[in-house]
This record gives C-alpha cells, sequence and structure tokens, in this order.
C-alpha cells in the first residue's frame, strides 16, 4: 500500500482507504487486469479490454496497470470504429466484383472502394478494368463482351474435314 496525499490516487492506483482527520488517503495499486490512466478517487481499477479475434481484432498494446489494451484490425480487416484506446470494432474488407475495379485499396482504417468499369471495358477478376478488344472484319464473335467479359474469337481456325481426317493429316 501507498499514501497519497489528498482525496486522489495517482494512476495505477485506487482508494483502499478514505483520508480522515488521523491519516491521509491510503491507495493500493491496480490487480492484474485492470488498469487506471489518471489520477482518481475511484474504490476499483477499470477492467481491460480484450481484444477478440473472432471479430477481427488483435492486441497491439496490451493493457498495463497505466493504460487499457490498444486494439487493432487484424490482416483482411479495417476499422470500423476508432477510439482513442484503439479499434474497438472492426470488419472483413470488401471484395470487388467482376464487372468493377478497386478505386481506392483497403487499410487497416478503411475498405476497399469498388467502382463499375467504364463503358469499352471489362473486369473479370474485380481487381482492375481491361479495354475491351477489337475485332476485324474477319474474325467471328463467339461471346459478345460485357462489363465482365471480353469479346471471345475463336483462338484457332478448324481446318476443313477432308473424307472424315483432318485435311494435311497422313493416310
Amino acid at each position: 500500500m501507498s499514501s497519497s496525499p489528498g482525496l486522489s490516487c495517482h494512476n495505477r492506483m485506487v482508494v483502499d482507504k478514505d483520508c480522515r482527520i488521523e491519516a491521509s488517503t491510503c491507495c493500493i495499486l491496480c490487480e492484474s487486469g485492470t488498469f487506471i490512466n489518471r489520477p482518481n478517487g475511484l474504490k476499483k481499477c477499470f477492467p481491460c479490454s480484450s481484444c477478440d479475434p473472432g471479430h477481427g481484432l488483435f492486441p497491439k498494446q496490451e493493457c498495463s496497470p497505466t493504460s487499457d489494451t490498444f486494439c487493432e484490425a487484424l490482416n483482411g480487416f479495417f476499422c470500423k470504429l476508432v477510439t482513442s484506446s484503439g479499434c474497438t470494432q472492426a470488419e472483413k474488407h470488401s471484395v470487388c466484383k467482376t464487372g468493377q475495379r478497386i478505386k481506392e485499396p483497403e487499410t487497416n482504417r478503411r475498405d476497399t472502394v469498388c467502382e463499375d468499369c467504364q463503358e469499352g471495358y471489362f473486369s473479370s477478376e474485380g481487381v482492375t478494368c481491361s479495354l475491351w478488344a477489337k475485332c476485324s472484319e474477319t474474325q467471328t464473335k463467339v461471346e459478345e463482351r460485357s462489363s465482365v467479359s471480353d469479346v471471345v474469337h475463336p483462338s484457332i481456325h478448324l481446318l476443313p474435314l477432308i473424307r472424315g481426317r483432318v485435311a494435311g493429316a497422313a493416310a
């Protein structure tokens, strides 16, 4: 135990016995798993916060007698609610859909920002938009282009069949 003049205890301590005429306030240290971060006249220390990995959080700084646990968002998550004691609510990063691109990449404080591909572009993976291919007059379209796929042309020209065999094949 330690004694502190007046009605207040230092940070990391709380009142054990109040001030009386014959003695000043008696203070005790916060127990493990609790903290007090300022001078006070309280009888109990605050419980330390926990950083639940199931909610996308991890402890960047563990709790000490003078400070609460400081949580941050895990990889793949961003902090949705930030307070002076760190991240208190995290959410999984969004994934851009096909037909969209990543306009602004995610960080541990911000979600991914997606935007639709503009006309004439496509995105089959939701990362970047690519310009549609141009078709020559001799190419046959197998599949039309869209915001999620490019135009598809046959990649090989089939040789004509002659008498049940591929032209040019040995007999």
